[in-house]
């Protein structure tokens, strides 16, 4: 009876994984992309498969003409932690993050990835 119980209270909570929710979308104007331009680069920090990740970065430079995408390819824990050490030192160089660890991305506040944004 007690493992039953148990099972059973287990099954409730941890019936639906915790995820982060994710930030609304930001429309792409044309300001934006001006801006963009202006820059030249996009930083893309990732921890997708190489070749995945490059693929994606040539179909945004295909849509986006004159904005090169720059891909820094490692694990997902040492990406949060390069964020971390560079928006401590007050360097803003990622402008994208991609993460394949969800749990990565849920130690992140809000309002630090908002500010991260804000910065750029």
């Amino acid at each position: 009876m007690l493992n039953a119980s148990a099972a059973s209270a287990a099954g409730i909570v941890f019936a639906e994984p915790l995820r982060a929710a994710a930030p609304p979308p930001t429309e792409v104007t044309s300001a934006l992309v001006e801006a963009a331009r202006k820059e030249g680069k996009v930083s893309f920090y990732t921890a997708l498969e190489l070749t995945t990740a490059e693929r994606l970065s040539r179909t945004f430079e295909a849509k986006y003409p004159g904005i090169a995408v720059r891909v820094e390819r490692s694990g997902a824990e040492r990406i949060f932690q390069r964020i971390a050490q560079e928006q401590g030192s007050g360097i803003h160089a990622v402008d994208v993050a991609n993460s394949t660890d969800p749990a990565a991305l849920s130690r992140l506040e809000k309002a630090w990835l908002a500010c991260a944004l804000r910065s750029r």
